[in-house]
């Protein structure tokens, strides 16, 4: 049995170890303009700082909230912790989505934290929602890996995303941010970059507005939470295993579903179409000749980046009516739904007006 000076030894050494660890929250709440003038470019404050002082021991966690975010096409958009000792970590960058909508829309709080479960999602018109929603992320940067390579965000809405750069600039989406050189390496992409490192000093966010026709702001400026401890163990540092799964909303290009189909020689409406992330697909429709018949569903999963080809049909029932009236030279119409569910629960629908012909 040990001794009690020994147990309170170990006992006091123990609570050494766990230095008592604190959570604070620094704040520029300054509008933020993406981009300052114009519509591609450096955003206003470029950088946006905090700075801090008097904090004690390392960083342990740290998280950031950008407060009243909203941009009409934050696809567009890169955003850069640096901290005051030259660690960074992309938080978001090539994501959201491109509605281009006019007024601008109201702002959502968007968190950053590396214990996310979900990715920022990348949202097209026809999915579900269609506009970045405010929430807590991970960290997230759908840009290439190369230059002049698509990214993996990449909405029909957006007008200019896939083009090429002009000459001499840097290639597409490439995460540039003016006036600061790019580490050897690369930008972190994890906020577990800044742990166990001097928080006191000024933190630099950097905002990048890469492509034109959309602008946007962060009103509410931003705010950086820290959590520090002067305990002489080591925080984790960035997980080997890399960002949480990206959270892609499947992409749906309707043209081809034609607008004018021979029903009755094909025996069905067909629809062709690729899609850029592995989904589950539900097809289905409506075809009014005197009363409303329905399709028969197709349910079946697909694998991106590979042509798939459905083939709605009819009952016989319905086929002979339909047969009938266009024999009658009646206009006949049917309108087709296609619904494509990701992994990340993610769902993108469209619905198009097809013409029957014999």
């Amino acid at each position: 049995m040990r001794s009690l000076p020994s147990l309170l030894l170990a006992v006091l050494a123990l609570l050494a170890l766990a230095a008592p660890a604190g959570a604070a929250t620094y704040s520029n709440p300054a509008n933020i303009a993406v981009p300052a003038s114009g519509t591609a470019g450096n955003a206003n404050p470029y950088p946006s700082t905090i700075s801090v002082s008097g904090a004690s021991g390392t960083v342990r966690k740290a998280t950031v909230t950008l407060k009243g975010f909203a941009h009409q096409c934050s696809i567009d958009d890169d955003l850069l912790l640096v901290g005051p000792h030259g660690q960074s970590s992309i938080l978001m960058s090539d994501a959201g989505d491109c509605d281009n909508e006019n007024p601008l829309r109201a702002g959502v709080d968007l968190t950053f934290d590396d214990a996310a479960s979900r990715s920022v999602p990348c949202l097209d018109k026809d999915s579900t929602p269609s506009r970045l929603p405010g929430g807590t992320y991970a960290p997230t940067d759908y840009s290439p890996p190369a230059n002049h390579v698509q990214s993996a965000c990449d909405p029909y809405s957006d007008l200019d995303h896939h083009e090429p750069p002009p000459p001499g600039q840097p290639g597409a989406l490439a995460d540039v941010f003016p006036t600061i050189v790019r580490p050897v390496g690369g930008w972190g992409h994890q906020l577990a970059a800044f742990n166990n490192t001097d928080p006191n000093g000024t933190w630099s966010l950097y905002i990048v507005d890469q492509y034109a026709f959309s602008v946007g702001r962060i009103a509410g400026g931003w705010q950086l939470n820290l959590t520090t401890s002067t305990s002489p163990i080591p925080a984790p540092g960035p997980n080997v295993t890399g960002p949480v799964a990206p959270n892609i909303a499947p992409r749906l290009d309707p043209r081809g579903l034609k607008s004018r189909q021979k029903i009755l020689r094909q025996g069905g409406v067909i629809a062709k179409f690729t899609t850029n992330v592995a989904a589950k697909l539900a097809a289905g429709g409506t075809v009014k000749v005197g009363k409303t018949y329905k399709f028969r569903s197709v349910k079946r999963s697909v694998v991106a980046n590979k042509e798939v080809t459905v083939k709605l049909r009819l009952s016989k029932s319905a086929l002979r009516a339909v047969r009938k009236a266009l024999t009658a030279h009646k206009r006949v119409k049917a309108k087709i739904t296609l619904t494509l569910t990701g992994g990340s629960g993610l769902k993108t629908s469209t619905t198009k007006t097809i013409t029957l012909v014999r």
